[in-house]
Order: structure tokens, then sequence, then C-alpha cells
């Protein structure tokens, strides 16, 4: 981790800006896999920021424990958390590799990558930073771009999709469901909340908690 706040723009970086895949996008590949019964993996890439090489000049501080004689900085060689340019390096190196793969980017949602075998079969992939989720209905499609991946990356990955991008999932044999249960606590600060058969009990008054900025 370094201190990306000293950095200057126009002086260390100019253009930061790394895209994330859209929350439309996401409720429509996992509607289509619902519909389609595809299969469903989800990767997360090992300090992803670390594989991106640098595009401009970057130097930091020898960090303690690690300090030699004289007046000396290190210059960075890779992506470290903490710099502003790490996250679109990032993006821009894992949207290269996917391109080498074959795969094409979709021009509605930068994160969405789609590749077609030659049985006419179709794989999605879509990104959000270095977490990521595959939809195949072709399982040995799906396993072979795994490979390829895993050739570029140190991945973790789980077939047990429970989570992404917000999103609680309940995949089971008979349907797909999305939930944000965790998410409206979050934001509403819900302290104390119960499940109702619908949006509103009809009768009485609302009983909801909710905590103020002072726990109050």
């Amino acid at each position: 981790m370094v201190k990306g706040s000293s950095q200057k723009q126009g002086i260390d970086y100019h253009e930061t800006f790394a895209p994330v895949i859209r929350y439309e996008t996401v409720r429509t590949m996992l509607a289509v896999s619902a519909a389609k019964n595809f299969a469903m993996v989800q990767f997360d890439v090992s300090t992803a920021f670390l594989n991106s090489p640098l595009v401009e000049d970057d130097y930091m501080y020898q960090p303690d424990g690690c300090k030699t004689e004289g007046d000396f900085v290190c210059k960075l060689k890779r992506g470290m958390y903490g710099l502003k340019l790490s996250p679109r390096n990032w993006h821009n190196l894992m949207k290269e590799k996917l391109l080498e793969l074959g795969f094409r980017q979709s021009l509605y949602d930068p994160c969405l990558f789609i590749c077609t075998n030659s049985e006419g079969n179709t794989l999605y992939i879509g990104l959000y930073v270095d977490d990521g989720i595959i939809m195949q209905k072709d399982i040995n499609h799906l396993h072979a771009v795994r490979s390829s991946i895993e050739d570029n990356f140190k991945i973790t990955w789980t077939t047990d999709v429970k989570k992404f991008f917000g999103l609680e999932i309940n995949n089971n044999n008979d349907c797909l469901q999305l939930l944000q249960e965790e998410g409206s606590r979050k934001k509403w600060r819900m302290r104390k909340w119960r499940r109702i058969s619908k949006p509103h009990p009809g009768k009485g008054e609302w009983r909801i908690s909710f905590a103020s900025s002072s726990g109050q």
C-alpha cells in the first residue's frame, strides 16, 4: 500500500477513470443465466493491481524495515494499492488478455466481454475491478477459458455464487433469486426489521427502527 494521496494530477497522473460493470448488466446476465440454465462461476484475482505495469514513472520513499543507507527512493515497476492509476492500469491489462483470448468487448458495457466458440455457444464474463463472473452452458468451453485466464493471473474460483456486485444470489434448480437485504439494512441503518408478505401491512403504522448517525 502506498500513499497515493500525495500524487498530483497533471504531474504524477492524468487519466484515472476505470470502468466497473453496470448494475443493469449484472441483472441481465443473471436473467439470461436463469432462462438458459447456464453454468455460473465466480472468480477473484489475487493482488490484481500488482499484475499491471505502470505507464508513468512513480517513486516512493523506502518502506520501514527495508531501508538502506543513503538518500534513496524506490522506483515502482508494477501497480500498487493506493496509486491512483492502479485501477485503470489493471482494467486495461485484463481487457488486453481477454481480447487476446478471442473475446469482444460489449459496446454497451466496457466490463462485459463475450466469446462465441466454434460450436456457436456463447460465454459471458462480467468484471467488477478484480472480481468477475463467468456464464456459459458449454462446460468444456468454460473450463478452457478458466484455464487460459489462470495462465496469466493467480485466481481463486467458486461455483457456489452467493454474492456479486452487492447482490445476494440464491441459485437452485428451480429459480434464481436476487436479494439486497444486507445492503438495505446498511443504507437505511435498520436495527430491527421483520419480513412481511406484501410491501405494506395495510393496517396500523410502519414498525421500522432507524439508527441515526450518532447511533441513537
